[in-house]
């Protein structure tokens, strides 16, 4: 890692805290790698501690069952972010996207597959999965031919 200062724990603000994408799905590559004992908890769905129980706010884990973590997170400085994980076809992919202005992401267009499509913040993840995969199949297609 090599674009990311941490200054502390809790990933709250603090001015020289400052993280990049290439360097967050390092560390989500790390995590699962070497992580076996305790990577399921961010499958877990819901945690009830105290008698309050709290939703995994990675909706993925609902809507794609190859999903199986990892992070979400907001602050006023970083917006909104997600790292997610998705085992595929025996393929680990990972998907980061930071600084979102709100959960609600603006129509973008991604490899033809996204053009005109108002996605949120949640689904974004599973669409560049999804196109991750087809353009990993394909150029491994290119390759064998």
């Amino acid at each position: 890692m090599e674009n990311s200062n941490f200054v502390n724990a809790t990933g709250m603000p603090d001015e020289g805290h400052l993280a990049s994408a290439l360097d967050l799905s390092k560390l989500a590559r790390a995590i699962i790698k070497n992580s076996g004992d305790y990577y399921s908890i961010y499958a877990e769905k819901e945690f009830t501690y105290n008698g309050i129980t709290q939703g995994n706010r990675n909706a993925l884990l609902i809507t794609d069952p190859t999903v199986d973590g990892l992070k979400t997170g907001h602050t006023d400085a970083a917006g909104y972010c997600l790292v997610a994980s998705s085992n595929r076809e025996g393929m680990r992919l990972i998907s980061v996207i930071m600084g979102t202005k709100s959960q609600q992401l603006a129509p973008i267009s991604h490899a033809n597959y996204l053009t005109g499509v108002s996605v949120t913040l949640q689904q974004l993840p599973r669409r560049l999965l999804d196109s991750s995969l087809v353009s990993f199949q394909y150029g491994l297609e290119k390759l064998t031919r």
